[in-house]
């Protein structure tokens, strides 16, 4: 305060610090992507980096600091992160629980592949709810009924017609 008036003084994220929100920023703009994490709740998600150094500011202010620390970007990192889940986990789970969501959700990574897909790499490294043994199985079956995928004799998985599920 200057007198009766309120005059809020700057933080800055400089250096490692900067980093460590950049990093944080472009982990969860990876997320918003079709086949990420986040994709069903973009619009929560897309400000997370900015309420992540909104936290790591007040963590600061609150702490009588001076300048932002790279472990005040971790924490609220952390924290924006966690809610995100829990957000994610509470709006898609009556959505997850609906097979045909599966079956358009295996069709949209395998579409989004550059490298032939097999199985294997389904259950290595698609989202993790197409993961699960039963569920990837589901999913392939109903996307083969609806003609949406093909599974050829050596295990590939192939989109028939386009990639966003309208064909």
């Amino acid at each position: 305060m200057d007198g009766d008036r309120l005059r809020p003084r700057c933080l800055w994220l400089r250096g490692e610090v900067r980093a460590r929100w950049i990093d944080y920023h472009n982990e969860v703009e990876r997320e918003l992507g079709t086949c990420g994490e986040l994709a069903t709740i973009r619009d929560g998600a897309s400000k997370a980096a900015e309420n992540a150094a909104r936290l790591a500011a007040l963590f600061t202010v609150y702490e009588g600091r001076g300048e932002v620390s790279a472990e005040d970007v971790d924490r609220a990192a952390a924290l924006v992160s966690w809610h995100l889940h829990e957000a994610r986990r509470v709006f898609t789970s009556a959505a997850a629980a609906r097979p045909e969501n599966d079956a358009e959700a295996l069709v949209a990574w395998v579409a989004s592949q550059s490298d032939d897909v097999r199985r294997r790499n389904v259950q290595r490294n698609a989202p993790s709810r197409l993961r699960d043994p039963a569920v990837l199985e589901a999913a392939m079956g109903n996307a083969e009924a609806a003609g949406k995928l093909r599974i050829d004799a050596d295990g590939t998985l192939q989109v028939i017609g386009d990639s966003d599920g309208a064909g």
